[in-house]
């Protein structure tokens, strides 16, 4: 019952905290109503209506009007355009971000990725310099340099990835793409061993066919796929 509006964003936050996205909604909300003029109420409102799979252009739009500058908020900004399939009108939200917020790792792998897919790739490169190493990082230079078609390079960013964080299925999966572009066919069949038993998903069953193909197992292959 209370009017004041940090109650209800505090409580919201804590939900949030532990998870409990759907119940931290009413709270953010109801502090977004009793201070609709506070942008911080706004951004967190419209992160947990994205995070939730809801629309959140209403309360995204009314955060980037009152702080037009804020990094998170034009990193959520960014990522919506990324998510609708428009990487080019994320670049200007997440360089936006990124100036605002240079040591933030996350921003500057939304804003690489972006960079990546519109087909710039060595901006994309160059966001990731700097700030000290992490799988993420590595992973993200992985990414680039397969999408430029440079495979032995992205196979050994994603070896990378996985010597700093070797429980990561999805580092290993693009590893193991990545080899078997360059025919290391050995390493690719280790890796797809190690990720399909706990995280199966097509995407594996088809690497793990395309590396049965190229041994000549052609039972595995129809099996795997």
């Amino acid at each position: 019952g209370s009017a004041d509006s940090a109650v209800h964003y505090l409580l919201g936050l804590i939900h949030a905290s532990k998870g409990e996205r759907e119940e931290a909604l009413p709270f953010l909300a109801r502090a977004a109503e009793l201070e609709p003029s506070f942008p911080l109420y706004q951004f967190r409102l419209a992160e947990n209506l994205h995070a939730l799979g809801r629309d959140c252009a209403a309360a995204l739009e009314a955060a980037l009007r009152q702080a037009p500058e804020d990094p998170w908020t034009n990193n959520l900004a960014g990522q919506l355009r990324m998510e609708a399939g428009d990487p080019a009108a994320a670049i200007g939200y997440l360089e936006k971000a990124h100036a605002a917020a240079p040591g933030e790792p996350a921003i500057a792998l939304n804003l690489s990725e972006a960079l990546s897919q519109s087909g710039r790739s060595a901006e994309a490169l160059a966001v990731l310099t700097g700030g000290g190493e992490s799988a993420a990082m590595a992973n993200q230079r992985g990414n680039v340099l397969a999408r430029q078609g440079e495979h032995a390079a992205a196979a050994a960013e994603y070896e990378k990835a996985i010597r700093l964080d070797p429980e990561n299925p999805v580092y290993k999966e693009n590893c193991a793409a990545a080899c078997i572009e360059v025919d290391m066919i050995h390493r690719a069949e280790e890796l797809l061993a190690q990720v399909e038993p706990g995280h199966p998903s097509p995407a594996v069953y088809n690497l793990l066919g395309q590396v049965a193909v190229l041994k000549g197992e052609r039972a595995r292959a129809e099996a795997a796929y």
